[in-house]
């Protein structure tokens, strides 16, 4: 069968039709739309609708908090609308009672959405609905997969990352955030995530303090390794216990950990003037390098537990 994501029709091959460049930050496209209802029916009917007899009211619920709390919409205007499963494809459609939803707002609601649905996929629940809620939590997961298979065939500028909606295309860099993220549930995720979400505010980012979150993560990890508060002395101390650094490697961690400590940068310092202004790609390196780096010093304390 051929592979959707690495085929190239005729008109592409051949030069009649350039491949697309990345869609812009500002857009979502009708196949955009097209692809997330497409990957969302099986999920909806075969996954969520058994879920909905016993839980009526919880999936109402998602639907009432992005209408009243979101849209900022009267609950009587709700009563008349599309049902409680399958209502996200209709709102991501075009408009809702004369107000037009700009690109923005779409790639808000579907993020509150999924947020939501994971709220209540992860609730407590009696015993025997357990495995079935956590199948469907396996397969909630699928379907973000799914998605971010289409974004990326669609050549779409967005990935879903963490539950949340981001300007991060690689697979690999998508892989290091979500397992910094994900691995601890601790202090070091917290920082983590707030560093994603300046990083993904869609109208006002706020790459600067989305640094220094992601740097203040590595610190937390540091201090809880080696009781050390600085990135450099944790490294010393690591040696000390016998883990050997690559010289180079050993450099490369400590200027980025100068960088963040540079007034010209104005990341860990007062700013004193504008002369640097940090920009997307350097909070993404950030976010990716710091993410990374966490993952690495997780599995040397996995090693010096070991060997306690």
């Amino acid at each position: 069968m051929i592979d959707k994501n690495t085929y190239i029709p005729f008109s592409r091959r051949n030069g009649i039709i350039s491949l697309p460049e990345k869609e812009t930050v500002k857009d979502f496209p009708d196949y955009i739309l097209a692809a997330i209802r497409n990957q969302s029916y099986g999920f909806f009917e075969n996954v969520l609708h058994g879920l909905y007899i016993n839980h009526v009211t919880d999936f109402h619920a998602i639907k009432k908090h992005i209408w009243c709390y979101y849209f900022n919409r009267d609950l009587k205007e709700l009563e008349n609308r599309s049902g409680d499963i399958i209502f996200i494809l209709e709102w991501l459609a075009d408009s809702l009672h004369n107000i037009r939803l700009q690109w923005f707002h779409k790639l808000d609601i579907l993020e509150l959405y999924i947020n939501l649905l994971n709220d209540l996929l992860i609730q407590d629940v009696k015993d025997f609905e357990k495995e079935k809620f956590h199948k469907a939590h396996t397969e909630f997961h699928k379907w973000i997969g799914n998605l971010n298979d289409e974004f990326a065939r669609l050549h779409y500028a967005y990935r879903i990352v963490s539950l949340q909606i981001v300007e991060i295309t690689s697979p690999i860099e998508i892989e290091a955030v979500e397992a910094a993220i994900n691995e601890g549930k601790d202090s070091v995720s917290t920082h983590l995530m707030t560093a994603l979400q300046h990083y993904s505010h869609k109208l006002n980012p706020n790459y600067r303090n989305s640094i220094k979150e992601s740097i203040s993560a590595v610190e937390v990890i540091c201090r809880e390794i080696t009781g050390k508060d600085t990135l450099g002395a944790s490294l010393n101390e690591l040696e000390k216990k016998g883990i050997a650094f690559n010289s180079q490697l050993k450099t490369g961690f400590n200027n980025l950990y100068n960088y963040t400590n540079n007034k010209d940068t104005g990341i860990r310092h007062a700013l004193m003037d504008d002369s640097h202004i940090p920009e997307q790609k350097e909070a993404l390196f950030m976010l990716v390098s710091c993410s990374a780096f966490i993952n690495y010093l997780r599995a040397i304390k996995t090693k010096i537990d070991s060997n306690n």
